[in-house]
């Protein structure tokens, strides 16, 4: 049987799934400052409500958009079934298309300092983040917000220490980017001009979302232009700053 599981924002799912069969279903609520250990007797204890015991686990795979929590998920299923879980991402074939030559040009938001995040845990979502070489990141520090749960959860991370965080996720999301930008040297980009700057320069983005640069006179009016992306054109390489003004 593989032990499928999904963990979301507010619910983690999973199901035991037997060849084309789904055998159970559960649900148990996400809760990031859970240890792995808590998470492993719920699990234990969810899995006996249908009779089943970890040795007929023959292997676990996992989905998830909440990287601490997958942190303690992968440990827990370590100890619960003495085997490592398989975790979603590209490169998995998993038998679904996903419509783009390079899914980690999508891009993904992250935030750094989220109560409870450990040191262990932020060294892991790091690492997995330079794994995955994002084309962009977008990297936020927890704040709190009045009247969310998340407001009075215990483990708060010093503004000092998320501060640091912050810097060293988002100098990763730089090198990543800037390492994104240039495998596209070469390439022919569609491009839409937005905007003209004070140099007389129109900036706009790519279709994978790459900040472009053209002579205003040669952006034409409007509409998709096709752009050679080389390092005068792409704005990351040229170092140009977005100093724009109105048409």
């Amino acid at each position: 049987m593989i032990l499928a599981i999904d963990i979301g924002n507010t619910n983690v799912v999973l199901g035991g799934i037997e060849g084309n069969d789904i055998l159970f279903e559960a649900r148990m609520a996400t809760d990031s400052i859970k240890t792995s250990d808590q998470y492993c007797a719920e699990l234990k204890n969810i899995l006996a409500l249908f009779d089943v015991v970890p040795s007929m686990i023959d292997g676990t795979i996992v989905a998830s958009v909440v990287p601490p929590v997958l942190n303690s998920f992968r440990t827990a299923i370590r100890k619960l079934t003495g085997k490592s879980c398989l975790v979603v991402g590209p490169g998995i074939r998993t038998g679904l298309n996903i419509r783009m030559d390079n899914p980690t040009e999508i891009g993904s938001d992250l935030i750094v300092g989220f109560p409870g995040e450990t040191d262990a845990d932020f060294a892991e979502s790091l690492a997995f983040v330079e794994s995955m070489q994002f084309a962009n990141l977008h990297v936020f520090t927890y704040s709190p917000r009045g009247g969310t749960p998340a407001a009075s959860l215990p483990g708060r991370i010093s503004a000092a220490a998320a501060k640091e965080r912050h810097s060293r996720m988002q100098a990763v999301a730089d090198h990543s980017k800037r390492r994104f930008a240039e495998s596209q040297l070469g390439q022919t980009l569609p491009v839409i001009f937005e905007t003209v700057d004070r140099d007389g320069f129109a900036h706009g983005w790519s279709d994978n979302y790459l900040a472009v640069r053209l002579p205003a006179e040669l952006a034409g009016g409007g509409g998709i232009r096709q752009v050679p992306a080389t390092r005068e054109t792409l704005t990351l390489l040229a170092g140009a700053e977005r100093e724009t003004v109105e048409d």
